[in-house]
């Protein structure tokens, strides 16, 4: 077992080198979207992305809902789930996307 983990060791360093970034590289980075969201996103940073006003030292901040715009109900196998549309603060232009209306009450009453 031994030999079977060195060998495959060596096999991964072998394609393995160090990456280093300078101030000012270009890079491709992914972002899970995770908290009060309905559904897990899995989307890409955009370059300009602006940092808002209310970002603490270790670059968080709280989302706040503006309005909720519209309502719809999906069925699934079993259940329905309520859905609202929400227009979220901090974010540029007229972005509104799905929440499960359970989830917006609880962290949002």
């Amino acid at each position: 077992m031994k030999a079977a983990h060195d060998r495959q060791k060596s096999y991964a360093n072998k394609r393995r080198r160090p990456i280093e970034f300078n101030v000012g590289d270009s890079v491709m980075l992914n972002l899970v979207v995770k908290g009060n969201y309905s559904f897990q996103e899995k989307m890409k940073l955009s370059p300009s992305s602006d940092l808002p006003a209310e970002v603490d030292e270790q670059l968080n901040y709280v989302e706040q809902p503006i309005e909720i715009v519209d309502r719809k109900k999906k069925k699934l196998c079993r259940k329905v789930i309520s859905l609202v549309k929400v227009i979220w603060k901090h974010h540029k232009g007229s972005y509104a996307n799905w929440e499960a209306e359970i989830e917006m009450m609880k962290f949002y009453p």
